[in-house]
C-alpha cells in the first residue's frame, strides 16, 4: 500500500524576512507498493528548488542596484567633466570680437556711413528722376491742350 500526499505551500512573515512551510495531508491510499507516490513527491520537490535557486535573492537584486548606482555616478562625473571641458575651450566675447576685427581688416567692407551714403545718393536720384518725369508728363499735356 503506497499513500499518495498533495502538498501545498503557505507563506509565513517573520521578522527576519519570510518563511516557507510546505504542509502535507494524505489525500488518497493505493495498494500496489513500490513507493511511487514518494518519487514524485521528491520529483515535485526538486522541481521547486530548482525554480527557488534560479531567482535572485533580495540581497543579490541590492548589490545589483548598488552597482548600476555606482556605474551612473562614475558615467554622470564623466559627463559632467567632458562639458566643462567643452565649456572651457569656447572663446569670449572680446576674443570673438578680436578675431572678427583680424579676419575684417584685410577685407574690403562697406562702414555704415558708407552706406547711409549711398542710400542717400540713390534717394536724391530717384527724387530726381520723378521730378523730371512729372515735368516732362504736365509738357506734354500742356502741347496736347494747345495744340
Amino acid at each position: 500500500m503506497s499513500n499518495l500526499y498533495d502538498f501545498k505551500a503557505r507563506s509565513t512573515s517573520d521578522t527576519g524576512g519570510t518563511r516557507t512551510t510546505v504542509v502535507a495531508r494524505n489525500i488518497k491510499t493505493t495498494d500496489g507498493g513500490g513507493g511511487g507516490g514518494m518519487d514524485d513527491i521528491l520529483r515535485r520537490l526538486e522541481r521547486v528548488e530548482k525554480e527557488l535557486s534560479e531567482k535572485p535573492s533580495k540581497s543579490d537584486l541590492e548589490n545589483s542596484e548598488l552597482k548600476i548606482k555606482l556605474e551612473l555616478k562614475d558615467q554622470t562625473s564623466e559627463l559632467k567633466e567632458a562639458i566643462q571641458n567643452s565649456i572651457r575651450d569656447i572663446p569670449k566675447e572680446d576674443k570673438i570680437k578680436s578675431i572678427i576685427d583680424e579676419k575684417s581688416k584685410g577685407l574690403d567692407l562697406a562702414t555704415n556711413t558708407y552706406v547711409r551714403e549711398q542710400v542717400h545718393k540713390s534717394n536724391s536720384a530717384l527724387f530726381k528722376w520723378i521730378i523730371g518725369i512729372a515735368v516732362s508728363i504736365a509738357l506734354v499735356f500742356i502741347r496736347q491742350l494747345f495744340s
